[in-house]
């Protein structure tokens, strides 16, 4: 928060009598404790702690015993989210529609764990042992005993309800089925199963394996039972759980809307990629708004919109780029590029030319933009 008064403080002590050292830590001490930061940081010691309780659950709702797990998806949503569990030492099964989708979600765990292994912050025997919590299947039938099952396919409700009709007829009584969906109402979803008391929504956040915070989705028949032990198990595979209700975003996404379009209005007014990002990283955000975009692939919001009217959609400048980059095949990581280049071995990032080109080269999107706007704002005054 403040180091050079730390180092202030060592200095007193090493070139200034005691009493002298002592009067000097005591003041910047007092500095710091009525600092902005400080107050920041004991505001979040203390939302994290009130966040994890849930007003109205009776004291006796006991959680469930989750002892393996079911992932449906091995993107790098998907991925992430198992590793969690496999971190947990908590057994894994890890579903996709064929063998190649299945070895190509493997093989993202396998660089996850990788990468972290060459940083050095965990060693290859432990990373072996953490794969190897992690078996792959083709087969629903696979998932029939697991305590929980987590599905995270594509943004598209009818797709998630074709998935809770299959594990509905598949998983053992008392099964918790939830969804990482990101804005899909969890009540349409529970509403095609024959136990919508089992289902609810855990919305892990890009990289799944590394954000902190998950957001507990309640839908109006989940059980007291299901979402006390999704709040326990949050905890388990060391997340921060926040409650919500079902609403368009939960609350994540909807704060995260208005960041993200001052970003996409940004683009259209003539500052690149870099920028944008540079500027946040700056204040203090670990990645900029566009890098996050490609992280958790530029396709997630596109397909989410595509369940909007035009009017719940915004202002068409907030998200046309994003849409011209879907139509050229440019998702971010998962495809290679996105509002940047990335190294398929490191995932490092770098500028791209292309991104200036969509705005640059392409007027009529501007112009379709501005058009779209400009009638938008007339049929509302």
């Amino acid at each position: 928060m403040r180091p050079e008064k730390i180092v202030a403080c060592v200095e007193a002590a090493v070139h200034q009598p005691i009493n002298k050292g002592l009067e000097l830590e005591r003041k910047l001490f007092v500095e710091c404790l009525l600092s902005p930061e400080s107050q920041g940081l004991r505001h979040l010691f203390f939302a994290e702690r009130k966040a994890a309780k849930i007003n109205g659950l009776p004291k006796e709702t006991r959680a469930k015993a989750i002892q393996s797990v079911g992932i449906i998806g091995g993107g790098t949503m998907g991925g992430g989210i198992a590793m969690n569990f496999a971190n947990a030492g908590i057994p894994v099964t890890l579903l996709e529609i064929d063998e190649q989708a299945l070895q190509r979600g493997k093989d993202i765990i396998a660089s996850n764990y990788g990468i972290t292994v060459n940083k050095g912050k965990l060693s290859g025997a432990e990373a072996e042992k953490r794969l190897g919590m992690i078996r792959g299947t083709t087969s629903y039938d696979h998932l029939a005993e697991v305590d929980l099952v987590i599905e995270a396919v594509f943004e598209d409700l009818a797709i998630k309800q074709t998935v809770f009709k299959q594990l509905d007829a598949v998983c053992k009584p008392g099964a918790i089925l939830a969804s990482n969906t990101s804005y899909q109402d969890i009540d349409a979803i529970a509403a095609v199963t024959r136990r919508p008391q089992d289902v609810i929504g855990l919305h892990f956040f890009s990289p799944a394996n590394v954000m902190k915070l998950l957001e507990v989705v309640r839908g109006d028949k989940t059980s007291d039972e299901v979402l006390a032990t999704a709040m326990d198990i949050a905890k388990q595979i060391n997340k921060v759980p926040v409650l919500s209700r079902v609403c368009y975003g939960f609350i994540g996404n909807r704060m995260l809307r208005p960041y993200a379009r001052e970003a996409q209005l940004c683009l259209i007014e003539g500052a690149t990629p870099e920028q944008i990002d540079r500027v946040m990283e700056n204040w203090g955000m670990a990645m900029g708004p566009l890098a996050v975009g490609d992280l958790a692939g530029i396709d997630i919001g596109y397909k989410a919109r595509q369940g909007l009217s035009d009017e719940e959609k915004g202002d068409p400048r907030s998200y046309c780029i994003a849409d011209r980059l879907v139509a050229m095949g440019r998702l971010g990581q998962k495809t290679g590029a996105g509002y940047y280049q990335y190294d398929p071995a490191s995932r490092a990032r770098s500028s791209d030319e292309t991104i200036l080109r969509v705005i640059k080269k392409k007027p009529q999107n501007r112009v379709l933009c501005e058009e779209r706007s400009a009638t938008r704002k007339f049929l509302t005054d």
